[in-house]
Order: C-alpha cells, then structure tokens, then sequence
C-alpha cells in the first residue's frame, strides 16, 4: 500500500500522524538537514488520507517485528524511540498498548519461543520497565526463569514494575488512542489490558521461584513498597498452605503425589504441615514416608524446595480442574 511512496514521504506522514508534540520531541534528536528536509516535506502535505496513514503505521511496526532473529533488538529499538520522543512512563504504556493491540505480535512469538537462559541475557541491560512488559507476554514459568537469572537487586526491580503494570488508566490509553489514531487502537480494547501484570499474576510467577528466592524478592519489595509486597504474599499459595486444605481436597492431592516426591518435600516443611498431611495418608503410606524422612539418604535443600514446587503445581492444576478447593482463592463465590 505505501510502495508508491518515498522514505522521505513516509516519514513525513508519520510525523504528522502522531502530532505537533510528538514530532517535536523526534526533531530534537534529528540534525538540522534531516530536521529541514522533513519539515520541507510535511509542508507539502495538506491532507492525510487514512488509507496512507495506516499503512506508514503498518510498515513501521511491521519493521519492527518481521525481522527473524531480531526480536530483542527490535523492542529496545522501539523503546529507545519513544522513550525519546515521548518520555520513558509514557512511552511504556504505548509499548504495552502496541503489544497487547497485535503490532509486534510476531516479536512477542519469537520472544515466548527463546530460551529462557537466552532471554534474560539479552534482558540484562534493559530497563525494569522494558523487561516487565516484555515477560508479561509469556507464562509464568518462564518469566520465573528468566528472572532467576538476574541479579537481586535487578530481580526486585523487575518483579515491582511487573507487579506496577495493571495501573495504566483507560483515560491514559485513550489518548494513546488518540496520538496514535484508530489504526492502532481498532486491534484491541481497554478491556484486553486488565489482566497484564498485577499482584495476583506476580504471584503465579513467584510460586514457579525457589521458596528462598522468592522471600528474599518479597523483603526487599517490603522495604521499597510494603503494601505491594503485601498483597503479593496475600496472593501466594505456599506449601504451608496445603494445611489449610479440606480433607477431601487434600486427600485428592495427596492421590496424585508419590510417597517419594511427598517425602522429600517434607523435609523441610513445617512440622505441623507435615503432620497434617501424614494424616490424612493411609497408614502403610504414612508409614513409608515416615521412614524415608527418619531413614532416607540426605537431600540438597534445592530439591527438596523443588519437590513442594511440583507438589504446589499440582494442587493449582487440580484446582483449576475443580477437582480441589484451594482456600482463600479470591474468585471463589
């Protein structure tokens, strides 16, 4: 649709597309040939007809994100430009609104397709703000590995600003609308931006964490923000919590645990959690995993946290299934 236009034309219409203040702010970073040959062109243009104006906003993003292999690089280039020309809070709501609207869906494929440990190398030098909205595009597994990777204090950052995300306002996105124009904003609605980020899905990503990874996240958030922090714990289900299971529920998770995997996970719960779960074994099984915890080879802590994480994975499972009832799930009615 826009072969039949030059660099320069292209460029021109965009600038007008995104308005005076928009434009403003690109020139600052422009030298003044480039800045009198733009101005030279827009001059020319008395009208923007809609068809032109979607497809410069088309090939724009569509270079962005149609480049294999060029995902990363991609984002941070298209951050890097809004963040210029915009400011870096705003440019991050247009990031959010972009992606969730559709238009470097192909980059968010490839995201979601790269391993983790790759990942969060290529993360590394990003801003917090950036790698939040870039992993609430996957699930929380792979969000957890990614964050297990960085550095502590990075990690905290990450997780607060990914915990921050549900707090962009429909009256922000409207006029993102508005800058932007009806190309954009027609792929998605304000409603598609609720569930991004937010305490309850910083939980989910927690809960895929080492326990101890996890809590050390949790302290230094409480130190930055204790209400957040808060409501993030709030929003955790822990292995302690399997206690607080029906008797029915916890016999139908205990169904789906070996003696095994049961065994190691105890040894370093709560005794009253273990001794809640004991009970409501059999007792030939409660007897065998009583020997394996009195009489079993030592285990690294690591897998023994590993194996409540795969036990608590199978509780959330059979929950969502309705097999189970977790207490204390907020949607309960």
């Amino acid at each position: 649709m826009s072969s039949g236009m030059g660099g320069l034309e292209k460029a021109a219409l965009f600038l007008l597309s995104v308005g005076e203040d928009t434009a403003a702010r690109i020139f600052k970073h422009l030298d003044d040939r480039v800045v009198s040959n733009l101005s030279s062109a827009m001059s020319t243009i008395r009208e923007i007809p809609d068809a032109k104006a979607n497809a410069v906003m088309d090939e724009f993003l569509a270079t962005l994100s149609n480049s294999p292999g060029t995902s990363v690089d991609s984002f941070r280039y298209l951050r890097e430009v809004l963040d210029n020309s915009l400011g870096e809070r705003r440019a991050a709501e247009l990031m959010d609104y972009v992606m969730r609207g559709g238009g470097i869906a192909m980059t968010m494929e490839v995201v979601r397709g790269t391993d983790p440990r790759a990942l969060a190398e290529q993360l590394r030098n990003e801003r917090p703000q950036a790698v939040a909205l870039t992993l609430a595009h996957v699930d929380a597994a792979m969000a957890a590995e990614v964050i297990s990777r960085f550095p502590e204090e990075m990690a905290q950052d990450v997780v607060y600003r990914y915990a921050r995300l549900d707090a962009v306002q429909p009256t922000a996105l409207r006029e993102l609308s508005r800058t932007l124009g009806e190309q954009l904003s027609g792929h998605a609605g304000e409603q598609q931006l609720s569930g991004i980020g937010g305490t309850r899905r910083t939980a989910e990503i927690l809960n895929n964490l080492e326990s101890s990874v996890s809590e050390k996240i949790l302290q230094g958030l409480a130190g930055r923000d204790e209400e957040t922090a808060e409501s993030i714990r709030e929003s955790m289900f822990t292995f302690n919590d399997l206690m607080n299971l029906d008797s029915l529920s916890l016999q139908t998770l205990l169904r789906d645990v070996s003696n095994e995997q049961l065994a190691m996970a105890l040894k370093v719960s709560a005794p009253e959690v273990r001794d809640r779960l004991l009970e409501h074994l059999s007792e030939r099984a409660a007897a065998s995993v009583r020997e394996d915890l009195e009489g079993g080879p030592p285990i690294r802590r690591a897998d023994a946290e590993s194996a409540q994480k795969e036990i608590l994975q199978v509780a959330r499972r059979l929950d969502s299934e309705g097999r189970i009832t977790i207490a204390g799930d907020e949607e309960l009615l």
